[in-house]
């Protein structure tokens, strides 16, 4: 392990103290090849996103994990900034994705992996949320969207804020449903009481679903197991039933105080009573009844994920290099990013929602 004292950028951070004195120190540690038994905790604590858990890294990546390095950045003896990753070649890749991060972060870290590295001359960040530009050499690509949905305090002020329509629908439908179906129930799981059953039910849903949309989509026993072992961590499962039978369910992951929405579907037999709404306002209910700050429902800009509230904020690949020279020699790596940047640009201009 590597330890030294960073001076933080010129950005105004620090503590000041009562003679005007201005602390701007942090404390950096370096593990290498090793991700220390504390990074779990502190990952969850300081991003809570699912793409900055250990289970997320492991079931990503490599369960073992063995080639990765752990940089800490610690202010007043807490950490402010934990960042995983991994170098290939030249290029140092960071494993943390879909978590917000402000620049100073970004340069401490950059500038601690080039001068610890003589060998690394990039620094790759995938889907991440920086507002601010680091004052670094880089390129920067919007690649994806996070739809969120800042959370009030309760249920009741959450119905208030929503459309006439939206609000008109989840009532009229929620009590049709339930007048027609006087079995109907709404149950939640989570952790150990999520049954493979569940999961593989709403998955062949969704499948079924997709299929029906002519987009074929297939998920093997390995992918549900796989996802069976980041629900035990994470996980909050919905499941709806009329008679005992399943009829609808949503499958979600809680970080701290944020949800991470994966699937929502339901049986078409009760397309009538617009089942996949009630599901999706059940599941964010479900996250309010539990103190959440934010549901996140994720890419892909659906026109009911801003029906129920959310706020999109753009994730950017970010690309950043020891010198020019750099610069040249590796951009043509990315020409993936750079495109779907250039094709976001477009489709922005058609799209009527605001973005940050």
């Amino acid at each position: 392990m590597n330890q030294m004292r960073v001076p933080l950028p010129d950005s105004g951070e620090g503590t000041k103290l009562a003679g005007g004195v201005l602390l701007t120190d942090v404390t950096v540690q370096l593990h290498e090849n090793s991700v220390p038994l504390f990074v779990k905790d502190e990952l969850e604590h300081l991003y809570e996103s699912l793409y900055a858990t250990l289970a997320q890294f492991q079931s990503k990546h490599d369960a073992s994990l063995a080639d990765v390095h752990t940089y800490v950045a610690y202010r007043a003896g807490k950490p402010c900034a934990v960042l995983l990753f991994r170098i290939h070649g030249s290029t140092a890749r960071v494993l943390n994705e879909v978590m917000t991060i402000g620049a100073a972060d970004i340069e401490r870290f950059a500038s601690h992996v080039f001068a610890k590295y003589r060998s690394v001359s990039v620094i790759a960040f995938h889907a991440i949320r920086s507002d601010i530009a680091p004052r670094v050499l880089r390129h920067r690509f919007e690649v994806s969207e996070d739809i969120v949905l800042p959370l009030p305090a309760s249920e009741d002020e959450y119905l208030a804020a929503l459309g006439k329509s939206t609000r008109r629908t989840v009532k009229y439908y929620s009590n049709k449903l339930k007048r027609d179906f006087p079995s109907f129930q709404h149950q939640v799981f989570t952790g150990d009481d999520i049954t493979r059953e569940q999961v593989r039910t709403i998955v062949d849903m969704k499948i079924a679903q997709m299929e029906e949309k002519h987009r074929p989509s297939i998920l093997s026993e390995e992918d549900v197991d796989r996802m069976l072992r980041t629900l035990r961590s994470y996980g909050v499962v919905g499941i709806a039933t009329v008679d005992g039978k399943v009829c609808g369910g949503w499958i979600s992951y809680r970080v701290g105080r944020n949800d991470f929405m994966d699937m929502c579907v339901y049986d078409e037999a009760y397309h009538e009573y617009r089942l996949g709404t009630l599901c999706c306002y059940l599941a964010i209910v479900d996250c309010i009844a539990h103190g959440g700050k934010e549901c996140h429902f994720q890419w892909g800009r659906d026109e009911y994920k801003f029906r129920f509230l959310g706020v999109q904020h753009n994730l950017v690949d970010l690309v950043i290099y020891r010198t020019p020279f750099a610069m040249i020699a590796h951009a043509g790596k990315y020409w993936r990013s750079a495109a779907r940047h250039l094709k976001r640009k477009f489709e922005e201009r058609r799209d009527p929602h605001t973005s940050s």
